[in-house]
């Protein structure tokens, strides 16, 4: 599979988990979005770098203030191009959670949504509150997101700080433990030996 990692996050740093050689950094295709003069499919095929894994990604913007450069438009012109032929089998997209209708239109064009929280008392508060006012978003827009929804506790204790919500209508992939003194490719590492989560998240894909 061709896979490409999208990091959005105004600070995300696609770095800590790929390595590739090239020179052009991700201000270059937004600096290409701005410009409208360049082939933005060609300057992200440009632009794009490979990991050893074989994943293909953007290394971070050299300067994350360009970061505040990109509006909402650019990143429906950027995931409009890269569902277009790019070549890419799958496109994991990065960001900040938003309860803002430009958010929950960029979540309908999703083909799968993953959520990621610990299962503490906090997140847990948190998560039900964002998932009420989703559904009130989703009246007010017409749209459905949820149905692509599923959740993953991660850092999530045996102990009593976490507990998994229960009646939750979005369904649970998987559970993984906090994994302490260990650098983020040796979390990698583990995280891939979990296949169940692998499989939980794949299925339905077809759907």
């Amino acid at each position: 599979k061709r896979v490409l990692y999208l990091n959005l996050e105004s600070t995300g740093m696609s770095s800590d988990f790929f390595v590739g050689s090239g020179t052009y950094h991700f201000e270059d295709v937004i600096f290409a979005l701005k410009s409208q003069r360049a082939d933005i499919r060609l300057k992200m095929e440009s632009a794009a770098r490979v990991d050893i894994s074989g994943v293909s990604f953007f290394a971070p913007c050299s300067n994350p203030m360009y970061m505040l450069e990109l509006n909402h438009e650019d990143e429906l012109k950027i995931m409009d191009t890269l569902s277009g032929e790019t070549g890419y089998d799958h496109v994991i997209v990065d960001m900040n959670f938003k309860l803002t209708s430009e958010f929950m239109e960029i979540m309908s064009r999703a083909n799968q949504i993953l959520l990621v929280q610990d299962g503490g008392e906090t997140s847990n508060s948190k998560f039900l509150r964002a998932m009420e006012a989703v559904h009130i978003m989703e009246e007010q827009n017409h749209m459905n997101v949820t149905a692509g929804m599923k959740l993953l506790y991660n850092r999530f204790s045996s102990s009593k700080s976490s507990r998994e919500i229960p009646g939750l209508s979005i369904p649970v992939i998987g559970k993984l433990p906090p994994i302490k003194h260990a650098t983020v490719h040796e979390i990698m590492d583990y995280m891939l030996t979990r296949q169940d989560i692998f499989e939980a998240l794949g299925a339905g894909e077809e759907a």
